[in-house]
């Protein structure tokens, strides 16, 4: 009895490629795994006053009851302050509640080298000091109300909204002398 042993043999060959298809891309993919993972993270990226002018910030609470009314007269008299000069003023107004959720919008605006930040809100205003530390350079104004007032140390506005925004209109102007 002579048994063909040929297409036995022909499917023990494709069976050979097949796991020899499977065994190298299996190495490829840990290769390619390996060399992304062991990658450097890339550089952090640094905010840049390119074009080297003062910047006046404004951080407002929109959610504060109390200082909602001063956000407009205040961002009217910056624009205004810095109308036709080389000051840029931008704004960063949100709804937050406590201190700890305004700090990172602080942080924000020294990293993006504001001059002068104007905070309108208690939660802002409380912040005020964290900040601080990072830069003792940056002017810092607190639009706050006589029932809370913002912390020693911040100069501070506590007038009605004519007053807050002459006084804010005054600082921006000021970073142009």
């Amino acid at each position: 009895m002579n048994l063909d042993t040929r297409p036995h043999r022909r499917r023990a060959q494709i069976s050979a490629v097949i796991v020899l298809i499977a065994a190298v891309a299996a190495v490829a993919i840990l290769v390619l795994q390996m060399s992304t993972t062991h990658k450097k993270a890339p550089p952090l990226v640094t905010a840049a006053n390119v074009s080297g002018r003062p910047t006046a910030c404004l951080a407002a609470d929109s959610g504060d009851s109390t200082t909602a009314a001063s956000i407009q007269p205040v961002w009217a008299a910056m624009q205004e302050a810095a109308r036709g000069t080389a000051v840029n003023v931008q704004q960063q107004i949100v709804r937050i509640d406590t201190s700890s959720q305004a700090s990172p919008y602080l942080a924000g605006m020294v990293a993006q080298h504001c001059t002068l930040i104007i905070a309108v809100g208690s939660s802002f205003t409380d912040a005020l000091p964290d900040i601080t530390p990072a830069s003792p350079t940056t002017k810092l104004l607190a639009i706050a109300t006589p029932e809370h007032p913002a912390p020693k140390g911040i100069h501070t506005v506590t007038g009605n909204t004519s007053e807050q925004a002459a006084e804010a209109k005054r600082q921006v102007a000021a970073l142009t002398r």
